[in-house]
């Protein structure tokens, strides 16, 4: 009767519920590094369901078009940079492209998935697939699968064949619509495509997406992911960002909602706080107006664009539309 190892038999059991399971894999194999808890720590999607449903999104191959609102410092980009890495150690012929706005928000996203590479435990790395090389750019391994990250200047989308492109901080691109024309074939061919971003006001290619996915006009899943989505976050945290910045720089980083984030991020004319306070307290007795291009008011009481009311707060021919007290 041959005789086993019970040691490699128990091992080899726990890398197949690795790779059935990243979430499992995540909370117990993968370190990262986290200030405010002094250093490395073994990552813990517990308390964060949006961690697990993105890594639950990025494992998912169905999941062909996500795009992502998100406040800063919410730890998503290394939520898709584990992701990049478990598919690259638990499946051949992956190829994941990270793009980014400079070479070194390249560099540190890859740095990600390296560190979470280098902390494994030796069992783990000794039974994936051999790594091939490491660069500044790319990490290749021996499964023919890797991940590389680029900066967008150098359009290296087009021509590509990437499993997943996964774009962070589209709305930051110097130019988002030649990035998505790159993009946008490899998601026809079969590749998957994550677009996050925090905001960066309205009118631009990203917000045009993201209202487009939130509508059911495109193929993208949309998933927000507002401040208070850290548990160290609360009433009192917020509280000191909006004594310690400028409402259009609060709203961008660190969103309650979406309109909030397109609407008073950028150059913002109109008080977003009042326009709200107003939508609450005379949405049944006061006027709709709007600035005319000459800047006078015109009444729209009673009026309706598309077959609906116009609602405070929303953009009508690029005029904000507001309310005025009887």
């Amino acid at each position: 009767m041959p005789r086993y190892d019970a040691d490699a038999l128990v091992r080899e059991a726990e890398w197949r519920k690795c790779a059935a399971d990243i979430v499992y894999w995540t909370n117990n194999y993968v370190y990262v590094v986290a200030l405010d808890q002094g250093g490395r720590v073994l990552m813990d999607t517990s308390d964060r369901p949006y961690q697990v449903e993105g890594l639950t999104m990025l494992a998912d191959p169905s999941q062909r078009r996500i795009i992502t609102l998100k406040s800063r410092q919410v730890g998503w980009t290394t939520t898709c940079a584990v992701a990049a890495l478990w598919w690259v150690i638990f499946h051949a012929d992956q190829y994941v492209l990270f793009i980014s706005r400079r070479e070194d928000d390249a560099r540190d996203i890859l740095h990600k998935a390296d560190y979470a590479y280098r902390w494994m435990p030796d069992w783990m790395k000794e039974r994936a697939p051999e790594r091939t090389d490491k660069t500044t750019q790319r990490m290749t391994f021996a499964n023919d699968s890797l991940i590389r990250s680029e900066q967008s200047q150098s359009d290296p989308a087009r021509g590509q064949t990437a499993s997943l492109i996964i774009c962070d901080e589209f709305a930051s691109l110097d130019k988002p619509e030649e990035a998505w024309a790159a993009i946008e074939p490899v998601a026809d061919i079969g590749g998957r495509v994550m677009i996050l971003s925090t905001a960066k006001g309205s009118g631009n290619l990203f917000q045009t997406m993201w209202q487009a996915a939130t509508t059911g006009r495109n193929r993208f899943r949309p998933v927000f992911i507002p401040w208070s989505a850290v548990p160290s976050r609360d009433q009192a945290w917020f509280d000191q960002k909006v004594d310690e910045l400028l409402p259009w720089i609060r709203a961008q980083e660190y969103p309650q909602d979406p309109d909030e984030a397109f609407v008073m991020s950028g150059a913002m004319v109109f008080d977003y706080e009042a326009i709200k306070v107003q939508e609450r307290e005379h949405v049944t007795t006061g006027r709709w107006v709007r600035l005319s291009d000459d800047y006078g008011v015109i009444d729209h009481t009673g009026s309706m664009h598309d077959g609906h009311p116009i609602k405070p707060g929303s953009h009508h021919a690029n005029v904000l539309v507001g309310m005025e007290d009887q």
